[in-house]
């Protein structure tokens, strides 16, 4: 009896855990994509600046 009740309370609390877990989640990976979509921006802005630097070079 005491183990079924046991194996109900873990597993309320691995779905809460599951839960939190899949909003924080979320929102790292909001927040990563923020981070990589900024800095594939201002790389390719950069390789754009290398490729004009290497193009007038090449003139």
């Amino acid at each position: 009896m005491e183990t079924g009740w046991r194996r109900v309370s873990a597993r309320k609390s691995a779905s809460r855990f599951r839960r939190s877990t899949s909003r924080s989640m979320e929102e790292s990976t909001s927040s990563a994509w923020r981070v990589t979509h900024r800095l594939s921006s201002r790389d390719s802005r950069l390789r754009f600046l290398a490729a004009d630097d290497s193009g007038s070079s090449s003139v």
